[in-house]
Parts: C-alpha cells; sequence; structure tokens
C-alpha cells in the first residue's frame, strides 16, 4: 500500500475511534495536530511520512483516554505491521508518539529527533491560544472541575493555566513552532486577566 493510502487509512480509523470523545481530545483535536504537524514539517523538515501517522495516533493509547495504554500501543503497532511498515519506522513512529505526552512536565522519554520535536509542538499548540481555552474548560467540565476557587485553587481549570498552559511558550522546541505561539499567548494572557477580575481574584 502506497504511504497515501495508509495515511488515509489511519485518517479514517483514527475520526471513527474519537468521534464520541468529549473531554477536548476529540477527533477535531487530533485533526488539527495533524495538519499542524504538516505545517511545521514543512518549516522545519523531517520525514513527513513518521510525523503524520505519530500525529494521528499521538492519542490513541494516552493514559486519560485508555484504560490500558501498553494494549492501546501494541494495537498501534500491529496495525502498522499488517500495513507493512518497516520494523524501524515502527519503532520510529512510537517513539514520537510517547516523547508528545505531558506527564505534568516528568515525561521520561524527551523530544530529541526534528520528528519527535515537530509532533510534540503541533500538540502543545493546540493546548494554547483560543482553541487552547475552550480545550481547556471542555475538558475541565467534563471532569468535574470548579472554574475557579479563591480559597482551594488546586484542580480548578483556572490554576490548570497557570500550572501547564502558560508554561508552555517556552517549552516549544521549534522555530516555527515559537512563531505561531506568540498571538496565542497574548489570547490566554488576556482572557485570563479579563476572567480574573470578572471573578475578583
Amino acid at each position: 500500500m502506497k504511504q497515501e493510502e495508509i495515511i488515509t487509512a489511519a485518517e479514517q480509523w483514527m475520526q471513527s475511534h474519537f468521534e464520541k470523545e468529549k473531554t477536548g481530545h476529540d477527533w477535531a483535536h487530533v485533526k488539527r495536530v495533524w495538519h499542524l504537524s504538516k505545517h511545521l514539517q514543512s518549516k522545519e523538515g523531517g520525514d513527513l511520512f513518521s510525523i503524520e501517522l505519530a500525529a494521528l495516533f499521538h492519542d490513541y493509547n494516552d493514559h486519560k483516554l485508555t484504560k490500558d495504554p501498553l494494549q492501546a500501543t501494541e494495537t498501534i503497532i500491529n496495525w502498522m505491521i499488517a500495513e507493512a511498515i518497516p520494523p524501524n519506522t515502527i519503532n520510529k513512529i512510537i517513539r514520537i508518539i510517547q516523547a508528545v505526552s505531558f506527564k505534568n512536565g516528568k515525561n521520561p522519554i524527551k523530544a530529541i529527533t526534528i520528528e519527535e520535536k515537530i509532533v510534540q509542538d503541533a500538540d502543545r499548540l493546540d493546548a494554547i491560544g483560543a482553541i487552547g481555552i475552550a480545550r481547556t474548560f471542555t475538558y475541565g467540565g467534563a471532569h468535574h472541575r470548579e472554574i475557579a476557587n479563591i480559597t482551594h485553587p488546586e484542580n480548578t481549570t483556572l490554576q490548570h493555566f497557570y500550572d501547564k498552559l502558560l508554561l508552555i511558550q517556552n517549552q516549544l522546541k521549534t522555530t516555527a513552532a515559537r512563531e505561531l505561539a506568540t498571538e496565542k499567548q497574548k489570547i490566554m494572557q488576556d482572557f485570563i486577566q479579563a476572567l480574573e477580575k470578572e471573578l475578583k481574584i
């Protein structure tokens, strides 16, 4: 099967898999990360085929979305084997996916190759800006988080901006991603300032 056909098959599989996801890690998110990854690759280089598949698969085995991440990873590997993707490419794609996860900033697998940096950056770009704000409140609502709490700010949606989202801009690995993040950062900062003013925090 040609690479273009494999990408199309992966797209259809992920669209079907994530169509009922309601936490902000839905097909629309996966699709945006996929398209952002292609954009970053056009600026930064890297193996486009590995980047596309890793972007499409990056949330399939996420611990927040599946009860058995190891089994989910095995499913991805078996799918790629069935598509006759070479073992070295499969290993490369799996490591890209593993490097994407934030894990509260403690992911032991660091993004080293340009492919790993691109997909990680694409995923993090979709966590900030206007779409990041929308996704954050979608996720918070799905997990019954308060918007804010003056007395106990921990585990609120507002605190999540300070704990993670406002830090992302300085953690991006590629020049192209950092350029895209500038406006997104300002959108978040302006929103938080307005929100805190209205909440009188």
